[in-house]
């Protein structure tokens, strides 16, 4: 029987040189891997089969994992080797972290009147409870924009040190690298980009920083704002195209079936 299967690219190199097209020795030429065939042998099957190159990629691993005290970056970089794929919980939290940190800096980006750094009207009361409107910055809640940006931006790269995607490791790799361009302008306004790379705010320096230097570094095109953003969306397009093909399945014709390549073939196998 026939079937056309629409192959991950960690699939492809192992079942490269089946054939349905040729008679019974040509086709039966890749599984024990032939002077004209780039496959399998029969020693390479029996080892996959009775679990001894499982056993061996485990204890590979083991001896290569982290240490509790590395550090965000150096996790995600460790774990880019090749192509792996996520699972729908995997890819669903990515999805809200992304979603999370894309509006975060989506408020702290606004323009004009609705700009968190355009001075406003500002209405104060003494003890008296006399009430004294001034022009001013809306400090309050400048740090709280600043802090939930801070917040999110932190539970991306959780959730992205978990995936097993290569797109989404890189990208989160970028985007920490990226942010230690920023550093020294974020240690001005009392943010601080820890070892594990992720964001911490201090109130009491954040209040008594320029509102100007603060605007900088969060409002405008190349803000750390605008530059993380544009990370986090690639980050959420390659959870949802990971999505897309895990959600797949065998139709009535035998074909392999995904969000985004229906009835496609790259290689025919004898099963």
């Amino acid at each position: 029987m026939s079937i056309n299967i629409s192959p991950r690219t960690d699939y492809s190199t192992l079942f490269s040189s089946m054939s349905a097209s040729s008679g019974k020795a040509n086709s039966m030429s890749w599984l024990y891997g032939d002077s004209q065939s780039s496959g399998i042998n029969l020693s390479d099957y029996a080892s996959i089969k009775n679990g001894s190159y499982g056993k061996l990629l485990k204890t590979y691993y083991s001896q290569n994992k982290d240490d509790s005290k590395a550090s965000s970056v150096s996790q995600i970089v460790k774990k880019v080797s090749g192509n792996s794929y996520d699972s729908a919980t995997k890819n669903s939290a990515l999805t809200k972290a992304t979603s999370s940190l894309s509006k975060s800096a989506d408020a702290l980006l606004q323009k004009g009147s609705d700009s968190l750094f355009e001075e406003k009207d500002i209405t104060s009361k003494d003890e008296s409870g006399k009430e004294t409107t001034v022009k001013g910055y809306d400090r309050d809640a400048i740090y709280n924009a600043v802090s939930a940006f801070a917040k999110d931006y932190n539970a991306l790269l959780d959730a992205s040190a978990d995936s097993n995607n290569n797109s989404v490791l890189t990208t989160a790799a970028n985007m920490t690298s990226q942010t230690a361009i920023f550093s020294k302008s974020l240690e001005k306004i009392g943010i601080k980009v820890g070892d594990d790379n992720k964001l911490s705010v201090d109130k009491d320096a954040f209040d008594k920083a320029d509102v100007s230097a603060i605007k900088n570094v969060f409002n405008g095109n190349g803000s750390l704002a605008d530059v993380t953003k544009a990370k986090s969306e690639i980050i959420a397009s390659s959870a949802q195209n990971d999505a897309s093909k895990a959600s797949g399945t065998y139709a009535s014709n035998g074909y392999y079936a995904n969000a985004s390549y229906l009835n496609g073939s790259a290689f025919t196998s004898f099963v």
